[in-house]
């Protein structure tokens, strides 16, 4: 069944509607607005679920971000009060820290996966930090191609407290973005982790058409399977944290605890069965009509105690 970004977008703001009547009627929904699409996403269907008075938006650079303006775009276009954050004195200041508070352990240099999900981590802590300020809930925005290959913080950006995207594709937010009237422009901004400098599809090997396809059911060559669910493993102990989320579960997709067979394991099991010898049915007939207490021996074609 073809997807209908209309249809999906509705189901979406019901389900913030829902969440926020039962979970904070009167509190504003607190959104890190990065710039890029899932953020703008969130915001949208936040704005129509309870309006934009109710919708507050944080922007978190690290520093120097260079497409800041997007974001700022993003809460202008929806009409919604937004402030900045900007978290790089807290990263300076936890790394020095780092650096210069123990002796047992060398901690001198950050090392790649620290400058990876640290500031994400940050930025929860900011997010909730506002929340509690204001009696607000945390909207999550991730979605799932990226939660499915691994690509979000544990205790960072997986965090909040509603996830209104967690079931849809990176390619299904960007139509349902569409429909609740984002700008394409920004929809279909190229994904970027604000880093290393690279877009997301850079890094991985392979595109979000691909992956979403994959999700969805579709057929990818071995290769492009093997990378995927490799990722998809590496992931694996990410997937401990649930939030309450948009049911959305099309036929035949897949979801982060299924782990298929890896198309390389699949292939050393078949080259494995092909190097058995394959039993005859004479051999068969004979292994059948053993006598008691006897087993056939198909190589010398005779039939042997059993215990022998």
């Amino acid at each position: 069944m073809a997807f209908n970004a209309a249809v999906e977008a509705d189901r979406v703001v019901q389900f913030i509607r829902d969440y926020m009547d039962k979970n904070g009627q009167a509190a504003p929904i607190i959104v890190g607005i990065s710039g890029g699409k899932d953020s703008a996403a969130v915001a949208a269907a936040s704005v129509a679920a309870v309006g934009p008075d109710r919708v507050f938006g944080v922007l978190m650079p690290a520093g120097i971000q260079n497409d800041i303006k997007d974001a700022e775009d993003c809460c202008r276009f929806l009409n919604i009060r937004y402030m900045t954050f900007n978290i790089g004195p807290l990263i300076k200041e936890s790394y020095d820290r780092m650096k210069t508070s123990s002796k047992y352990m060398d901690f001198k240099k950050i090392n790649k996966i620290v400058g990876y999900n640290h500031p994400s981590r940050l930025r929860t802590c900011v997010l909730y930090m506002l929340a509690n300020q204001v009696g607000g809930r945390v909207a999550n925005t991730s979605n799932l191609s990226e939660t499915y290959v691994g690509y979000d913080t544990k205790w960072g950006d997986q965090c909040g407290d509603f996830s209104p995207f967690f079931n849809y594709t990176a390619s299904e937010i960007i139509e349902i973005g569409i429909a609740l009237g984002m700008p394409e422009k920004a929809m279909r901004k190229a994904p970027h982790d604000g880093m290393c400098g690279q877009t997301d599809e850079d890094r991985w090997g392979f595109t979000y058409a691909d992956l979403d396809s994959y999700l969805r059911g579709g057929e990818l060559n071995d290769d492009m399977v093997e990378k995927i669910e490799r990722m998809h493993r590496r992931a694996a102990h990410k997937y401990n944290i649930t939030l309450p989320c948009t049911s959305y579960y099309p036929e035949g997709s897949k979801n982060i605890y299924q782990f298929p067979a890896l198309p390389s394991w699949l292939k050393a099991q078949e080259e494995a069965a092909k190097s058995k010898p394959k039993t005859t049915p004479e051999e068969m007939e004979a292994v059948k009509n053993a006598p008691v207490g006897y087993i056939y021996d198909p190589e010398h074609d005779r039939y042997v105690k059993a215990n022998s």
